[in-house]
């Protein structure tokens, strides 16, 4: 009942109900409530009641003062898409069934994966469907969630999908962090020499925060530290599970740098390249889906040691 009346206000309609109570733990009669919405493309919510035979006379009470009028129209979803956009997914249901799906019967290593699906991402640019993760002003083509959800429904069923659209994680999300990361500082080398290379899927990154020393993912119990020492941070620290680690040409390191404050204030990440002293790819870690996988290839989670690696400030 409560739902509803919140559905009803966030959606746009007017809830206008009588005097009601729901202050028992039967009032909504659950066992026998049964609601009916009417609900479609540009439909408003016309009501809801209750029909079960074991409601309790409070709900039925409660369902039967309840009435959605409409002020506007009010939908859950609208499930139609543009007519432009449509054809888009058709064509990728197409291209990915048969050009991109193929690739998983072959066994290629990560740089000849790379070259196999150049010519299939220059037909992905050429529909305009690259990149769809970031705005255009960033280099994408600014489709927005619901748009990149309708799409990924379709790319997600082959590991190379994503890859081919340029939207693949762990760079898309790491795309977004540099992205805000020169928006909140202004320096325009972010994007020179990070943010546009990953765009252009010239450059591979990983992730890196999660740690097999604590409970991994949680970045209250990270134990990796940095520490500035003059125009440098020194990076100390051990990761796993670091998705395409061993693949990568930069990685974002999330370490501690201000220990004496709260965890959520206290940590910052940090663009340190690869072949930085120190950086230690140890092995690839086995997961479930592939537990004895090959070191070096794309889509594997690494193990990472950094001793003493130093990056220059500006890579903060």
């Amino acid at each position: 009942a409560r739902a509803t009346l919140e559905f009803g206000a966030r959606r746009g309609a007017h809830v206008k109900t009588r005097e009601h109570r729901v202050d028992d733990t039967d009032a909504l009669g659950l066992d026998g409530l049964e609601c009916l919405f009417l609900l479609g493309h540009g439909a408003p919510i016309f009501g809801t009641h209750s029909v079960g035979k074991d409601a309790t006379p409070s709900a039925r009470h409660f369902w039967s003062s309840v009435e959605l009028a409409k002020e506007r129209w009010a939908m859950a979803w609208d499930f139609e898409t543009e007519p432009e956009f449509e054809e888009q997914l058709v064509w990728m249901r197409g291209f990915v069934r048969e050009e991109i799906m193929p690739i998983e019967t072959l066994d290629l290593s990560h740089d000849q994966a790379l070259a196999f699906i150049k010519p299939l991402q220059d037909q992905v640019r050429e529909r305009g469907l690259w990149a769809a993760h970031l705005p255009q002003d960033l280099g994408g083509t600014g489709f927005g969630q619901v748009r990149l959800g309708l799409m990924h429904e379709i790319l997600g069923q082959t590991p190379y999908g994503p890859v081919v659209f340029g939207n693949n994680a762990p760079d898309s999300g790491n795309a977004e962090l540099l992205a805000a990361g020169m928006e909140m500082t202004g320096q325009e080398y972010i994007r020179e020499r990070w943010l546009q290379p990953l765009l252009d899927g010239t450059m591979r990154s990983g992730f890196s925060m999660t740690e097999p020393e604590t409970a991994g993912s949680d970045p209250r119990l990270l134990k990796t530290r940095a520490v500035k020492d003059g125009d440098e941070w020194v990076i100390n620290g051990h990761k796993w599970y670091t998705t395409n680690g061993s693949v990568a040409d930069i990685l974002v390191v999330m370490a501690v740098t201000n220990p004496d404050i709260h965890p959520y204030q206290g940590s910052s990440m940090f663009v340190v390249a690869v072949d930085t002293p120190g950086v230690d790819i140890v092995r690839d870690v086995g997961s479930m889906d592939d537990p004895e996988n090959h070191y070096g290839r794309f889509g594997n989670h690494a193990e990472i040691r950094y001793v003493d690696v130093r990056i220059p400030a500006e890579n903060l």
